[in-house]
């Protein structure tokens, strides 16, 4: 059985004050046991300021990439006509 946390658009609104310590509670609960997802528009070298807490972005961050896999998307570019 999967079992899979979407953790969509990281960053699109304000987030309080105790966001990145509770985001890390989350992802070491989950660490080497379920999947988890994260969508941004924001680069990861900003997430420290994003979420105010440069130590517990750190942390969360080397628990995802630990056994995670990074998609980067550029922006999608439709031809002219």
């Amino acid at each position: 059985m999967w079992r899979v946390t979407f953790i969509d658009d990281l960053g699109m609104r304000k987030l309080s004050l105790t966001a990145a310590e509770e985001l890390l509670e989350i992802i070491m609960r989950r660490y080497e046991r379920a999947s988890t997802i994260i969508t941004s528009n924001r680069p990861v070298d900003d997430w420290g300021k994003l979420l105010g807490d440069s130590a517990a972005v750190t942390a969360m961050l080397d628990r995802l990439l630990h056994h995670g896999h990074v998609l980067k998307c550029g922006p999608l570019r439709i031809p002219a006509m």
